[in-house]
C-alpha cells in the first residue's frame, strides 16, 4: 500500500503507536497459533519506529505505483478516469476517501459515456 499510495500519514502512525499499549483479554491466536494478547504480537509488529519509520521497508515494492497497476483492459484514453476513481477509493484515512454515493456518481461509472452519440437528423 505505502508503494501504491504514498508514505503513511503521521495520524495512522500515532495510533499504531498508541495501540501498543493495548492489551486483549483473552488473548487470540495469531495465523501461526501463536497465542498473543496485542495487535502488535497479532500481526507481527510494532510497524513504525518510534521516529515513524515504516520497519520494513524490505517489503516495500518501490518500483510499483498506481499507474502501473492499471489492468490491461483498461483502454489508454479511460486510463487517467480510472486511475482518478482509483484515487478517490483508496485512500489511507477514511475521511478522505469518497464515500460509496460519491463514487457511484464517478464518471469513471457512467455507462452513458461509452455509447455512440445518436446523429441528429435535421
Amino acid at each position: 500500500m505505502i508503494a501504491l499510495l504514498g508514505p503513511v500519514p503521521e495520524t495512522l502512525v500515532e495510533c499504531e503507536r498508541k495501540m501498543r499499549h493495548w492489551r486483549w483479554s483473552p488473548e487470540a491466536r495469531n495465523p501461526e497459533g501463536k497465542l498473543c494478547n496485542s495487535a502488535a504480537g497479532f500481526f507481527g509488529g510494532p510497524f513504525f519506529s518510534d521516529d515513524g519509520e515504516f520497519v520494513r521497508k524490505d517489503l516495500i515494492s518501490f518500483a510499483r505505483n498506481l499507474s502501473d497497476a492499471v489492468p490491461e483492459c483498461i483502454v489508454d484514453e479511460d486510463k487517467e478516469l480510472f486511475l482518478y476513481f482509483m484515487r478517490r477509493m483508496l485512500c489511507w484515512l477514511p475521511e478522505d476517501r469518497a464515500t460509496a454515493k460519491e463514487l457511484m456518481e464517478d464518471p469513471w461509472l457512467d455507462i452513458t459515456r461509452h455509447r455512440p452519440k445518436e446523429s441528429v437528423s435535421t
